[in-house]
């Protein structure tokens, strides 16, 4: 999951809004496993539903689709962000 921007950009906001400076060991650390732990029961779910027959059929089918829909759901959240960059820096 490193070489996805996606997941990278999941762990990196989970990270940055939970763990601070002045955050114990043991807190961060619990904050670690927790999203490990979650991150290996997702993915591990998400193997076992589209491993079934009826699932990983439709999603051969249909699997262009669902790419280009997310995909411009993520360029919507994207342009968004960059708007909101733009007009709070008054360019």
């Amino acid at each position: 999951n490193l070489s996805n921007a996606k997941a990278l950009i999941y762990f990196s906001s989970v990270f940055s809004l939970f763990i601070t400076a002045d955050m114990g060991t043991s807190e961060a650390v619990l904050i670690y496993a927790v999203v490990v732990l979650e991150s290996f029961f997702w993915f591990s779910f998400v193997a076992l539903i589209l491993g079934l027959p009826k699932p990983k059929a439709f999603y051969r089918k249909s699997g262009r689709w669902i790419d280009g829909i997310c995909g411009a759901i993520f360029g919507v959240f994207g342009t968004a962000l960059i708007w909101t960059a733009v007009k709070e820096s008054d360019l």
